[in-house]
């Protein structure tokens, strides 16, 4: 092997492997078996780069496994995976926030928790855009304050005040009202309001 500086202190060297005009490869470090390694450290931590079967793999592990960050040939990217399937795969425990993004006053969390299998969608296309998922027996949940406010029900009945619709429009609450409002400025009834009031529909 070749070794620069000594492993005490200020008994280090810098070393310097000029590539003229950027188009020579300035350092290759060839496995003669199946797996090639560089590894960086300092005196309490260390970072890999790997090499093997076909696969570039980079983080904390020695190894080309899941705990690093692995890129394949094909250019698909994953974490917590080995094997990709899309151009970013992240593999994540259930009840996990798998990706997180944060910012000064907000945050996104995208996580999931589910032992029955089912698929959730974002997708935009030249119809339009789908947010969903291939259930029949689960909702979808418009939340504020964390509580849920709007439920698309598995088979399609959406409730306002209710997460248990049992029509296709459900609205529940303290004297439920819908408001009718005719932003026409040539009507004089601008407002229509449908309400209960004990037990009559108004």
């Amino acid at each position: 092997g070749l070794q620069l500086g000594e492993n005490s202190s200020g008994k280090t060297k810098t070393a310097i492997f000029n590539s003229e005009g950027g188009s020579e490869i300035g350092l290759t470090i060839q496995s003669r078996t199946n797996r090639a390694k560089l590894k960086v450290a300092d005196n309490d931590s260390a970072a890999y780069v790997v090499a093997e079967a076909g696969k570039a793999f980079f983080g904390v592990s020695p190894n080309g496994d899941s705990n690093n960050i692995t890129v394949l040939s094909s250019g698909n990217v994953g974490i917590g995976t080995d094997s990709p399937s899309e151009k970013l795969t992240i593999d994540s425990e259930d009840d996990t926030t798998a990706l997180g993004i944060n910012f000064p006053s907000a945050k996104f969390d995208f996580a999931a928790n589910s032992t029955s299998g089912y698929n959730t969608l974002f997708k935009m296309d030249d119809t339009g855009l789908d947010i969903g998922h291939d259930s029949n027996s689960r909702a979808i949940n418009l939340k504020t304050g964390d509580l849920d406010r709007v439920t698309i029900s598995g088979n399609g009945n959406v409730g306002i005040g209710t997460n248990s619709p049992d029509s296709l429009l459900h609205i529940a609450g303290p004297f439920p009202r819908i408001t009718l409002n005719d932003t026409d400025a040539s009507n004089s009834n601008d407002y229509s309001l449908i309400e209960v009031s004990d037990g009559v529909l108004q």
